[in-house]
């Protein structure tokens, strides 16, 4: 299961490394924060982090971590990053739903033989959605056109959100 999501170790480290406000496995309703060391000896880099396994609870099959992302000039903007298995359709895009409305579209940025990650900047807009909203369907499609929905609880997603260090 750790194996699914190793590439994340990487995107952590492209977050600012100033998270001192929220501890690693705090739980925030359906959000966990995850905390790692940074790599240069500086204060542990923290997002907040969901995991949606599949049906029969065996395989992780969406990964959502939120937190900022470091942009290029230093400056660091709010985002989700979502990590599903491999064979999917990478074209479309990942699509978000918040409480039935429109879809938001994440573009998928690359994949490792983990998974392909997406990245989804949180706007006004998106961030809205997700700090009013209850629950995100979250839609994929597969290599011959089918569609897997999963849920992503956003429960606890504003608190959690909130206790990021601000920037």
């Amino acid at each position: 299961m750790a194996k699914l999501f190793a590439p994340f170790a990487l995107i952590l480290s492209t977050l600012p490394l100033t998270a001192l406000a929220i501890d690693d496995g705090q739980v925030f309703r359906d959000w966990t924060a995850r905390c790692s060391a940074a790599a240069n000896g500086g204060p542990q880099v923290c997002v907040l982090e969901q995991v949606v396994f599949s049906d029969d609870g065996e395989r992780p099959m969406l990964r959502a971590a939120a937190g900022y992302l470091e942009q290029p000039g230093g400056k660091a903007e709010p985002a989700v990053l979502t990590t599903v298995p491999l064979m999917v359709a990478l074209q479309p895009g990942l699509a978000v739903s918040i409480d039935g409305g429109d879809a938001f579209i994440a573009e998928f940025h690359h994949c490792t033989p983990e998974g392909c990650v997406a990245g989804l900047p949180l706007d006004e807009r998106v961030m809205g959605a997700f700090r009013s909203g209850a629950d995100a369907e979250v839609r994929v499609a597969t290599l011959d056109g089918a569609t897997i929905s999963m849920r992503l609880s956003l429960r606890g997603f504003s608190a959690g959100f909130d206790a990021l260090p601000p920037l």
